[in-house]
C-alpha cells in the first residue's frame, strides 16, 4: 500500500513536470476561415493570446468566447491541440439574411392607409448604410444597401452586437416565407406591428400584422396566390389584417 502510494505521487509529480515543462508551450497557431468578412487571420491569432501558452492549460471556451466577442462577424469557433506545441483554429462566418435600414421618423402613421404609404426612399434614410442581420436574429455588420439582401426597414434604434427584438424576428421568418412562395421581395417595412411587403415588378404589396397567427396568414397568403395563378389575376394589394384579406387586382389588358 504504501509504495502504491509513493509510485502515484511520483506519477503525479512526473506529469506535472511534464506538463508545465518548456516542450508543450504553444508556438504555433495555425488559422482556417470561411466566409469571413470583418477581420483576418493574423488580427484572430493575436486575439486568441495563444502564443507562449502551455498547450494543457488552456480553457478553449474562453479563447472562442474571446474570439467571438471581438469579432461580431465570426459566428463558429473550432479549436485543435496539435502536440506538441501547437494549435489549429478553424473559424466560419455569419451570414447575412437581412439588411435592416433605420428610417428618421414615421412619415407613416396608424390613420395612413397603407396602400399609399409611400416605399422608403433615401430621403427617409439615417444612413446610407444599413445593419446586417444572420439567420440567428444577430446584428454582426454595417454594409451598404446592395441587390444580394432584402431590406427591411425598421423605425428602431439598434446597434452592432445586439440581438434584434422578437417583432423584428418575427419579420424575417415572415419574409423568408413569402420569398419562397416566389415573390421577390426585396423592400418591406416594419410600422406599428405592421409588416408590409412593397410592390415591384409582379409583386403585390402584402400587409401582415406581427402580433396575430402569423401561420394562419401565410396560409391565407398562399391560397390567395395560388387562387391568383389559376385565374390569371394580377394582385397589386394584399391585406391579411382581417378575417377577411382585402385583395386588389390589376386591371387586365385588353
Amino acid at each position: 500500500m504504501k509504495w502504491g502510494l509513493v509510485l502515484l505521487a511520483v506519477i503525479l509529480i512526473l506529469g506535472f513536470l511534464i506538463i508545465r515543462s518548456d516542450i508543450f508551450t504553444i508556438r504555433s497557431v495555425d488559422i482556417g476561415s470561411e466566409k469571413i468578412v470583418c477581420t483576418n487571420s493574423e488580427k484572430i491569432k493575436n486575439a486568441s493570446k495563444l502564443l507562449g501558452q502551455n498547450l494543457f492549460l488552456i480553457s478553449t471556451s474562453k479563447v472562442k468566447n474571446a474570439i467571438k466577442k471581438k469579432f461580431l462577424c465570426i459566428k463558429d469557433v473550432a479549436l485543435s491541440r496539435i502536440f506538441p506545441n501547437k494549435i489549429s483554429i478553424f473559424v466560419s462566418g455569419r451570414e447575412g439574411k437581412v439588411l435592416l435600414m433605420t428610417l428618421k421618423k414615421e412619415d407613416a402613421t396608424v390613420s395612413a392607409s397603407l396602400k399609399d404609404i409611400a416605399t422608403p426612399s433615401a430621403e427617409r434614410l439615417e444612413a446610407d448604410e444599413g445593419l446586417e442581420v444572420d439567420e440567428d436574429g444577430v446584428i454582426f455588420a454595417k454594409k451598404a444597401p446592395t441587390f444580394d439582401l432584402p431590406r427591411i426597414y425598421v423605425h428602431s434604434n439598434l446597434a452592432l452586437g445586439q440581438i434584434i427584438p422578437d417583432t423584428i424576428f418575427n419579420a424575417l421568418k415572415v419574409l423568408d416565407k413569402v420569398r419562397s412562395y416566389g415573390l421577390d421581395v426585396s423592400i418591406s417595412e416594419i410600422l406599428d406591428g405592421w409588416f408590409i411587403t412593397y410592390e415591384q415588378l409582379n409583386t403585390p404589396r402584402i400587409i401582415f400584422k406581427l402580433e396575430e397567427n402569423l401561420d394562419a396568414q401565410l396560409a391565407s397568403l398562399q391560397l390567395i396566390l395560388n387562387q391568383a395563378k389559376i385565374d390569371e389575376n394580377q394582385l397589386e394589394f394584399i391585406d391579411l389584417r382581417f378575417d377577411k384579406p382585402v385583395l386588389r387586382l390589376a386591371p387586365k389588358k385588353n
